[in-house]
């Protein structure tokens, strides 16, 4: 090799060694073997989840509309639960029990109609479809944050945007069950010694009475729970599904900020990169001016420009 060429060789190599000493290496070029620089790319291209959880929030409120929200139906039972009180009392009023020993027995007997309402809705609600399993995403490097917890990880049941199905003549069984036992009741009451001082009609009216006021809110608690159970559940599933809409949301958001502040890195870096080669160049011209045999008696030594001190 000629002395020009290794000369212009060493011109090269010294300066590549100036800036990297001076500025580092490319941004791009260290992030892109990192982990997060290869989930942003990734989570910024793939649109495909973001849509397909913005399909399933936009159908979810589709279905809401039409279903209702659990609110209203709330109210309804609040107003009725607070009749079946009025009616249990009733009720210990027609079995004989005292009146001051009547407010234990009617709450209990109120909370038990509650507890029985919420069972048999339950019972007889179930799922309009089956659970959608959704496979997990693409497997985590080794040793990146959430790796262990990824790795072996069931998929995610995600339930389908939908009401529960019901089964009404089934669910009725409670409240006629119910209705049943308040009739025999009100007959014993009617029929009893007790109602020989009271005229008939009286004592039938009593009778109807008593019976639309307990059996009446355990039919109407019982359509109620029906309407409120799919609404609440269909409100669960639409807040679970705007949560994680937002939560991928945030995940994009986050992944286009890092791009982007890699980016504007890059960017300075590459304008330091050329500044750094032009004042090296410049200081490299001079240093062969003042070497060159033409160039007089100038100052050499300690404070001439070279490549190594850059000045």
């Amino acid at each position: 090799m000629s002395q020009a060429k290794r000369h212009a060789r060493g011109r090269v190599d010294g300066k590549d060694r100036f800036i990297t000493n001076t500025l580092g290496l490319p941004p791009a070029d260290v992030a892109r073997e990192s982990y997060e620089y290869r989930t942003a790319i990734r989570q910024v291209a793939d649109t495909g989840r973001l849509e397909e959880l913005r399909e399933d929030l936009r159908r979810g409120e589709d279905v809401q509309a039409l279903v209702g929200t659990p609110w209203r139906y709330t109210v309804g039972l609040v107003v009725v639960w607070g009749l079946e009180v009025a009616g249990s009392f009733l009720i210990l009023r027609a079995l004989g029990v005292p009146a001051e020993h009547r407010p234990l027995p009617a709450l209990a007997l109120t909370l038990a109609m509650i507890g029985l309402t919420k069972v048999t809705v339950a019972a007889t609600s179930t799922p309009s479809q089956p659970a959608v399993p959704v496979p997990p995403d693409d497997d985590p490097e080794p040793g990146a944050p959430g790796a262990a917890a990824s790795k072996g990880s069931d998929p995610v049941a995600r339930r389908p945007l939908s009401a529960l199905a019901t089964i009404p003549l089934r669910r009725y069984l409670l409240p006629l069950v119910f209705g049943g036992l308040v009739a025999a009741v009100a007959f014993a009451r009617v029929m009893g010694s007790d109602a020989a001082d009271v005229p008939p009609l009286v004592a039938w009216s009593e009778a109807v009475i008593m019976i639309a006021i307990a059996c009446g809110p355990s039919f109407a608690a019982v359509w109620l729970e029906g309407k409120r159970a799919p609404a609440l559940e269909l409100a669960r599933q639409v807040a679970l599904v705007r949560g994680r809409l937002r939560a991928e949301q945030r995940r994009v958001e986050a992944a286009e900020q890092f791009l982007t502040r890699l980016d504007r890195a890059q960017g300075r870096w590459t304008r330091a990169n050329a500044e750094l080669r032009a004042g090296y160049g410049t200081a490299y011209e001079l240093a062969l001016a003042t070497e060159r045999p033409d160039a007089g008696d100038g100052p050499r030594g300690a404070g001439a420009l070279t490549p190594s001190n850059g000045r």
